[in-house]
């Protein structure tokens, strides 16, 4: 069985007073975009509760459903433990989770402080690996005291490096773009507005920092580039063909150079 690497990961938090850590990761074991959905219930029993320092123990356990045609984490079950300390206006958290997939094989994650990973697997999870961050949701009050119920949808966030010109008449218009950029941004969990740096006269990097799971997002702006890869190394042929005129082949950057850097 071929081994499976994780790129990119999610996981919720909740709790009975707000929301507490309860680590719920889906791993990214193929290039598609993951969708599920998970609904779990447990317990959050309060270790210690003062002014000066809060300790509680979370206890849940859950189901998976994927929402994806190839059903890879469907009917997942999986059961984790953590323990939240709260002190001083911080907040501390450690999990352990185990996941068991309807054939019997399973994986283990450890987390801690907002970050977890792959630390065991049995069976098609033999050899799994990598890291992933939290995006948080809400959940309603809780059905009894000290109990906690919740679903949640998760994705897996995706990288993306996008290269586009004013000038493109054939493509999308450059308005689409940015507002297609913009959404994988906040799909990411990235920062809303990106940090613009000036790379020649006619190209801008955009860049959206801080994105979950590493999944940075990448938009080079291309004053008066066309409809062609920046540096084209055939820019002689497109131009002698008619495909492009030699005004609108941006050499300021190389986008294949900049792709294999990126990915």
């Amino acid at each position: 069985m071929a081994k499976r690497k994780a790129r990119g990961w999610s996981f919720i938090f909740c709790g009975i007073m707000g929301i507490f850590l309860l680590v719920t990761p889906l791993p990214a074991v193929h290039a598609e975009p993951i969708d599920v959905t998970d609904c779990f219930s447990g317990t959050a029993n309060f270790l210690m509760k003062s002014e000066e320092l809060t300790i509680m123990a979370v206890d849940a356990k859950g189901i998976i459903r994927d929402n994806l045609e190839n059903k890879i984490f469907d009917n997942i079950t999986f059961h984790c433990v953590g323990l939240i300390k709260m002190m001083g206006g911080k907040r501390t958290n450690t999990e352990l989770c185990k996941y068991m997939d309807p054939g019997g094989d399973l994986f283990i994650v450890k987390g801690h402080e907002g970050n977890a990973k792959f630390i065991h697997g049995t069976g098609k999870w033999k050899g799994i690996r990598g890291e992933f961050t939290a995006k948080r949701f809400t959940q309603g009050k809780p059905i009894t005291p000290d109990t906690l119920q919740g679903c949640a949808k998760l994705f897996r966030p995706m990288p993306i490096i996008a290269f586009h010109g004013t000038a493109d008449l054939v493509g999308i218009p450059m308005k689409d773009v940015e507002t297609s950029v913009a959404w994988w941004a906040e799909h990411n969990g990235c920062n809303k507005n990106p940090t613009a740096k000036k790379i020649s006269e006619n190209v801008t990097q955009n860049n959206y920092g801080e994105c979950k799971g590493n999944a940075e997002i990448i938009f080079y702006h291309i004053n008066k580039g066309g409809h062609v890869w920046p540096d084209p190394p055939t820019a002689e042929q497109l131009v002698k063909a008619g495909r492009v005129k030699a005004e609108e082949i941006n050499k300021d950057i190389n986008a294949a150079n900049l792709i294999w850097s990126f990915f």
